[in-house]
């Protein structure tokens, strides 16, 4: 009845968005002279990629077509891709981030072993655990640039609170990793719903992995939108403190939900809630002291070099639209 009632929903907003294109089209638009760059124009982009997409998925579409229409881009013809172009055979409908439109020119920089005896790790690892196929990679490499920021969080965090550890919970992510775990979680999120993972409809399928898809990345084979994991420069970080107890953030890493949000506890009502948003904000700052960024929706992702670094460097006002390149592709 759950997922009924969420499909419905969905539907009913996927409506509501497409009539406000429309009226924006034929009301609004009109009153402006043309200043789009590209063809179609975004609010046409919009519309058939609501349509094609669905809301989650048509947003992201809209949104990274609107960050490309900017004095830097040559603009021209860019149509709303094809279904069959942003889809993976086993895992659905994938689709591109804002920030996957950041062109990457890597260095080729090795990834390195992070010196886990300075750190707090998670043991075992909890994806080897599940049976993700690492091969022969570790979950516990980065970039060596990375690896070395990650230290200095470390010494910072160590400055104001001796003793307490930075604890690793996952660095880098082979891109068959990502698969294995994009599913597992799907899974995992159908049976919470009361739904038989083997038997799920195209659409319900398509639903699940729109939620699925606002906490992991897709698993994209393509060069240039790698998952922030597997290019070595995104880590999974959370902190203990001198007596190795893990510092209580109010949810746990990977939950989808909308406790994962770094701000979600920033109104807190009771004094637990205003300890995980300090909790919270600790680690942002000793990892934004190192030049690490935080995942907009998640409260223990922060990476360096990507292109979601990138990206957040861009919205804040740090770094100008020309200078959008990311360091860091996917991991050789």
């Amino acid at each position: 009845m759950g997922l009924k009632l969420k499909l419905w929903e969905t539907q009913l907003l996927k409506v509501v968005l497409i009539r406000a294109i429309q009226a924006y089209r034929r009301g609004i638009s009109p009153l402006f002279p043309p200043s789009c760059r590209f063809y179609p124009t975004c609010s046409e982009y919009a519309l058939t990629a609501v349509e094609r997409f669905g809301v989650m998925g048509g947003l992201q579409l809209a949104g990274a077509r609107i960050l490309r229409c900017n004095p830097f881009h040559p603009g021209g013809y860019d149509p709303v891709p094809e279904l069959e172009k942003v889809s993976h055979e086993t895992m659905g409908i994938m689709v591109l981030k804002p920030y996957q439109q950041i062109r990457i020119e890597d260095p080729h920089e090795p990834l390195v072993p992070i010196p886990l005896e300075l750190f707090a790790v998670v043991v075992p690892h909890p994806y080897e655990q599940l049976g993700a196929p690492y091969g022969d990679k570790s979950p516990y490499w980065l970039r060596k640039t990375v690896c070395d920021r990650l230290l200095m969080a470390q010494k910072q965090l160590q400055t104001h609170h001796p003793g307490w550890k930075i604890q690793i919970f996952d660095a880098y992510r082979p891109i068959a990793v990502q698969e294995f775990m994009v599913e597992y979680s799907l899974i995992q999120l159908a049976q919470h719903q009361g739904l038989d993972p083997e038997t799920l409809t195209k659409e319900q399928r398509q639903t699940l992995l729109e939620e699925v898809y606002q906490f992991w990345a897709a698993p994209s084979p393509d060069p240039a939108t790698p998952p922030p994991h597997s290019t070595g420069a995104a880590v999974d970080v959370t902190l203990v403190d001198e007596m190795g107890t893990p510092i209580d953030m109010g949810s746990p890493i990977d939950e989808i939900s909308p406790r994962s949000f770094p701000d979600y506890y920033a109104q807190g009502k009771t004094a637990q809630e205003q300890g995980y948003h300090k909790h919270r904000q600790l680690l942002d700052r000793i990892m934004e002291f190192a030049g690490f960024k935080r995942h907009p929706r998640e409260w223990w992702h922060f990476s360096h070099g990507d292109q979601l670094w990138v990206w957040l460097k861009v919205l804040e006002g740090s770094w100008h639209q020309s200078e959008a390149i990311a360091h860091y592709g996917k991991a050789p």
